[in-house]
């Protein structure tokens, strides 16, 4: 990599807010592969389904079936997430690579 693309890449990083490369000169770790609609919906809706047990509890009512449901909801949530996040990951890495080891 010439040292032009270098120093335009960099101002591209930093234009953006952010260092693209961590301490040990590979990509700079950061939260992009996240889908933060998704991160909001899966806390909401943990919180939704705390409140409702802490309800249920304070009245000494046993989990009912539709909590437990509600339940495999969420984690189902936190299973697409973490697939999401995988290839989210992955395809920025694989970006990331081809951008700044191109052969010329």
């Amino acid at each position: 990599m010439t040292d032009r693309a270098l120093g335009a890449s960099q101002a591209r990083c930093c234009r953006a807010g952010r260092s693209e490369f961590s301490d040990d000169g590979g990509p700079a770790p950061t939260l992009e592969p996240v889908w933060t609609p998704l991160a909001v919906a899966v806390a909401a809706l943990s919180l939704v389904l705390s409140g409702w047990a802490g309800w249920r509890t304070l009245r000494n009512r046993p989990v009912i079936l539709r909590q437990l449901l509600f339940a495999g909801v969420i984690e189902a949530l936190l299973l697409v997430e973490v697939v999401v996040a995988v290839v989210r990951s992955v395809l920025t890495r694989a970006t990331w690579v081809s951008d700044h080891f191109r052969a010329g």
